[in-house]
């Protein structure tokens, strides 16, 4: 299969994850395996390796590490198709997130792949996985984070990265909020799109932190985890606001809260999510219908439609520190498409 582009060649970012893996001592350790040796067929043309690790061990300052990497890749290899990022599927979805966001300006598309299990079981979907975001990179498309994952029964889907919602537990399964994916890779290895992504301008945007480039409105860096002061927390029957509350006043943090299944948060009662007083966010709901619970809704609690929390929270960490007027902005613009 041959690139329609005029460039050539693709460079292939390995991070980890299950799809390197290999026993030692009883365990999967990551790193044990190379893409490069067991695709040959894929013309990569650069290898680069910033991180070795395991997804659910991930930290901002790996993802920082692998943006950094994607960028002097994407700048240095002006002759280059497409990037693949090898990566584990525990964190799937925050990595992908965080890096379409930090990584929008980008003009070369980036493809980030996974696997269920291991490359030497059979079952794995790493192999489909891998061919599927060659053949995306194949099909000309525009610069961007995606990512490509076939689930048990379907073809490979190519997912924007801005959209992915948690891996479910168990089965592995990837999605994209409100299914709101770019499209799939067909049974002659074809791209096939399915929904376009469409980004709103945001060049007037300007940072007023002085520890971000305001020459550029987009935020290209997570600090310290230390310094993190956004909490995602997922509801569950039982969850102690007061306490919570309490914890996120002490340490000065605001909430990402997300929601339950309809879009809803627990809205009845002293414990509900009206006994939060520090700043709370919320996403996860896509319209249709709306429940009584939400005439209840403290305006403290600030809801935003059609973006995964994922994306909110991590547009949240990215724009701490910028004031108020500027995140806002910030927060409701279409900065990867992680609006649908």
């Amino acid at each position: 299969m041959q690139s329609k582009n005029s460039k050539s060649g693709i460079a292939l970012i390995e991070t980890g994850g299950t799809i390197s893996t290999a026993p030692n001592n009883g365990y999967l350790a990551a790193g044990r395996v190379g893409m490069a040796d067991i695709f040959e067929g894929i013309p990569f043309v650069r290898t680069e390796k910033p991180v070795t690790v395991l997804s659910e061990n991930e930290t901002f300052d790996d993802i920082n590490k692998i943006c950094s990497c994607v960028r002097e890749v994407a700048k240095d290899g002006g002759n280059l198709s497409g990037i693949i990022i090898t990566h584990g599927t525990d964190s799937l979805a925050f990595f992908a997130t965080a890096a379409a966001l930090m990584l929008c300006d980008l003009n070369v598309p980036v493809v980030v792949v996974s696997a269920d299990l291991p490359l030497s079981e059979k079952s794995s979907n790493g192999k489909d996985n891998m061919l599927g975001a060659y053949g995306f990179i194949c099909s000309s498309p525009e610069g961007g984070v995606y990512v490509a994952y076939k689930n048990a029964g379907e073809n490979v889907k190519i997912h924007y990265g801005a959209r992915l919602n948690l891996t479910r537990g168990f089965d592995g399964y990837v999605s994209s909020a409100a299914d709101k994916i770019c499209g799939y890779i067909d049974g002659d290895g074809k791209f096939v799109s399915v929904n376009k992504r469409i980004k709103t301008a945001v060049t007037d945007i300007q940072p007023t932190s002085t520890d971000i480039q305001t020459s550029t409105p987009y935020l290209k860096n997570l600090k310290e985890e230390s310094e993190n002061k956004t909490r995602f927390v997922v509801p569950y029957v039982g969850l102690d606001y007061i306490a919570l509350n309490r914890a996120a006043e002490a340490d000065g943090a605001e909430i990402m809260l997300d929601s339950f299944h309809s879009g809803t948060l627990k809205t009845h009662g002293e414990n509900s999510v009206n006994a939060l007083t520090v700043p709370v966010f919320s996403a996860g709901k896509s319209g249709g219908n709306s429940y009584e619970s939400e005439l209840f809704l403290s305006k403290n609690v600030k809801c935003y439609k059609n973006i995964s929390p994922i994306a909110l929270y991590f547009k949240l960490v990215l724009s701490r520190g910028l004031d108020a007027k500027t995140r806002e902005k910030y927060l409701s613009a279409d900065v990867s498409g992680e609006y649908f």
